[in-house]
């Protein structure tokens, strides 16, 4: 659970609450550290749409992101509280639905050409079994986009900012 939000031209910002989802599939290099290979996406389930200052209420645009890249993971001890940060690519697709007498309809789905990716996370695991640990991470992640044009309007930017639910197994 989370909130998305976009950026870009003419004056467009696209936001809305955001559901995320991410794996990590690695392995730990050193005692407290960890090494991954990281694919996530996110998506603004009730997005609203503003262009140069005004409200869209003739349609709305559902977006979303995905990514992949590679990470790292430190685990402080004994308290099991981890930062995480990874870096990759990204893209950005959105889908356009038309009012039509108080129903929406497919109008349009434009995706994006890949961009550079960050993400980083701040979580707290506790231990299940000796092998298993469940959480809570904070996750912040920027894509960029660079002015990819999406029809009405241009998206420079996507950031999300979620609170997600961790299981490990180590």
């Amino acid at each position: 659970m989370g909130y998305m939000w976009g950026r870009g031209e003419p004056s467009a910002e696209l936001d809305g609450y955001a559901g995320a989802l991410g794996i990590s599939v690695g392995s730990m290099v050193s005692e407290n550290l960890a090494l991954h290979f990281d694919m996530n996406g996110a998506n603004a389930f009730r997005s609203g749409l503003s262009i140069e200052g005004s409200e869209d209420q003739t349609y709305n645009a559902v977006f979303q992101t995905t990514g992949v890249g590679l990470g790292v993971t430190y685990y402080l001890m004994p308290a099991n509280i981890y930062g995480t940060v990874g870096v990759g690519a990204g893209w950005l697709y959105t889908t356009a639905y038309a009012r039509v007498d108080e129903n929406y309809v497919l109008t349009g789905y434009e995706s994006s050409n890949f961009g550079p990716s960050v993400t980083v996370g701040l979580g707290k695991e506790w231990w299940l079994a000796p092998d298993w640990g469940v959480g809570l991470t904070g996750v912040y992640q920027f894509l960029s986009v660079n002015g990819e044009d999406l029809g009405k309007y241009t998206v420079d930017a996507v950031h999300n900012v979620t609170v997600r639910v961790s299981a490990t197994y180590n």
